[in-house]
């Protein structure tokens, strides 16, 4: 069973289709979650924009099932655009 992913990482280099296959054949069950996030931070001070920034972070969580044993990993990138 194949299931198609909704979002897809802005990493070409990462393969996620490879690295589940890799993990599936081991798991008794398996789970993908990607997550991003935009913050906007403004100030003004005497109606004067003092600082403008963008801070994007996402991460990824697997979680997989083993013999009865769950495991997670996660992983988190933080980027801040001025």
């Amino acid at each position: 069973m194949s299931t198609p992913l909704i979002i897809r990482p802005d990493y070409p280099e990462f393969d996620v289709y490879q690295a589940l296959s890799w993990i599936k054949t081991e798991a008794d069950w398996l789970a993908l979650r990607f997550v991003q996030e935009h913050a906007y931070q403004r100030s003004v001070r005497n109606q004067l924009p003092q600082h403008n920034a963008i801070s994007i972070e996402r991460g990824v969580m697997v979680e997989a099932m083993i013999n009865g044993h769950i495991a997670y990993a996660g992983s988190s990138d933080q980027e801040k655009k001025k």
